[in-house]
């Protein structure tokens, strides 16, 4: 259509908005979010050795061993993301965007049952996965872009591409300990996931000739899903190790519903040589489509050793396979225009991984601790096609593939009455992607996504302030009947 008809003549401005990204990855990667205060300066690498209610997370059982269950509200965190795309709109034509605001957060609190001694229980709410990626192409200029039309063409372009995925999580946990040495426990989550893609091409030209060509293509998918997962874990403690290990249920479907939008409209232009090609109208929207979410069985394992003023954290875990399956897709359709079978989809696949990480304490006095981690955090996504293709039936759920690594490091105060965290967190991966689309160099050079790559760099720093209140009562733990 439009990408066998324009060439370039004269001169073109595309101007390319990010409008915001926020997070860094999506359900492919599974170690980005972290929850708890201490726990996010050691960046997670706390299985074996949770020492706050990140517990209901990393590892359930540890909550029988936690000897001053709390309040946990994770305070302040604010996110520094950053994005650069070497070559983004053509050669020697970088993009470059930061943006800052607030980040996904924690609230759990810990209680217990005065008739179920040595009983443990703990309730969270927080946010797993938080994604969002605005972005918008815009272009306005006077040229000879269609050879069959005589003269200069007013003629104008956008392509726009959004995605947005939050998926928060409510757990209740409960933890048993056995004896001064082991301990059991498990999370039961309730997963709410809301998801979706819209991706559009508008073109049009204007020639002196008073003709008119238009190109509007528009593919959407939004979904929501909920669901059910388990976190078994067991924990271990003597003296100056500890240690633990989790089981993490895939996830099981309880209900959800979404919607497929897909049109495409094309009117008014030649091929060339002056043979009219066919219009074409093709609308289609289709909503209360059942939804899947599929995850892993995932396995985790890790480690805490004491010695006199320092604390060494491993821990790894292992994510299983995720068949590519349909989260969504609509009943198939005819194009009206072409009469052509179509059927959207959103697809979604994940490879095997395994994440490690390392993480170092080193306790002061009894007031004041300093940390510092690091971790790796790489994708499960699958290579896959080109996400800006509009025309396409196919959408990918999952997108960014670049292996991602974390840093992080800070202080943590503790009285009496208040456990105060302050650090942060830095993020960043590499990867290469399609141009969706570039500044023509020659004059003969099409308008249209090109087959050229650029380099994208993503970082993101986050800033911590959390708080833990210890609830007290005449120096004894608030119980609840």
């Amino acid at each position: 259509m439009f990408q066998n008809m324009f060439s370039k003549k004269g001169s073109l401005f595309f101007y390319f908005l990010i409008n915001s990204i926020c997070g860094l990855a999506q359900d492919g990667h599974y170690w980005t979010e972290n929850h708890g205060t201490r726990s996010t300066l050691l960046n997670g690498v706390v299985i074996g050795s949770v020492a706050d209610l990140g517990a209901v997370y990393y590892n359930p059982a540890r909550l029988g061993q936690i000897n001053n269950p709390a309040f946990l509200l994770s305070g302040k965190v604010y996110q520094l993301d950053i994005l650069k795309i070497e070559n983004g709109a053509g050669n020697g034509l970088d993009l470059n965007h930061k943006k800052f605001g607030g980040a996904p957060n924690m609230a759990a609190g810990s209680f217990r049952l005065r008739s179920l001694k040595n009983h443990h229980f703990a309730y969270s709410f927080l946010t797993r996965y938080n994604f969002r990626a605005n972005y918008f192409i815009q272009n306005d200029d006077v040229g000879d872009i269609i050879q069959s039309w005589p003269g200069d063409e007013i003629y104008g372009g956008q392509f726009s591409f959004q995605k947005e995925l939050k998926e928060d999580w409510i757990g209740l946990t409960w933890a048993h300990a056995l004896n001064d040495t082991w301990s059991i426990g498990v999370t039961n989550f309730v997963t709410i996931r809301n998801q979706n893609e819209f991706l559009g091409t508008k073109i049009q030209a204007f020639s002196s000739l008073n003709e008119l060509a238009i190109l509007d293509r528009t593919r959407g998918i939004d979904f929501q899903n909920i669901g059910l997962l388990w976190k078994l874990a067991l924990a271990f403690q003597k003296q100056k190790v500890s240690a633990g290990i989790t089981i993490t249920t895939p996830k099981i479907n309880l209900t959800g519903k979404g919607s497929t939008l897909y049109q495409n409209f094309f009117t008014g232009a030649t091929n060339g040589i002056e043979e009219n090609l066919k219009d074409e109208y093709i609308s289609y929207y289709q909503n209360h489509l059942k939804t899947k979410n599929r995850t892993p069985w995932a396995i985790g394992f890790g480690t805490g050793i004491s010695f006199e003023k320092s604390k060494i954290h491993l821990s790894g875990e292992f994510y299983g396979k995720v068949k590519e399956y349909d989260i969504i897709s609509s009943d198939p359709f005819i194009g009206q225009s072409s009469q052509k079978n179509m059927q959207i989809k959103m697809l979604d696949a994940l490879n095997p991984v395994f994440n490690v990480g390392l993480g170092y304490e080193y306790t002061l006095n009894s007031k004041f601790s300093l940390f510092s981690s690091c971790t790796t955090d790489f994708s499960a996504v699958e290579p896959q096609i080109n996400q800006y293709i509009v025309s396409s039936e196919i959408a990918y759920s999952s997108m960014i593939q670049a292996n991602m690594y974390h840093v992080g490091g800070g202080f943590l105060i503790n009285t009496s009455w208040l456990e105060t965290t302050i650090g942060a967190t830095y993020g960043f991966a590499n990867q290469n992607i399609n141009r969706p689309f570039q500044f023509p160099e020659n004059e003969d050079d099409l308008i249209t996504i090109q087959e050229e790559e650029s380099k994208m760099f993503i970082g993101r720093w986050r800033f911590v302030l959390g708080f833990s209140f210890p609830f007290f009562q005449n120096n004894k733990l608030i119980e609840f009947e």
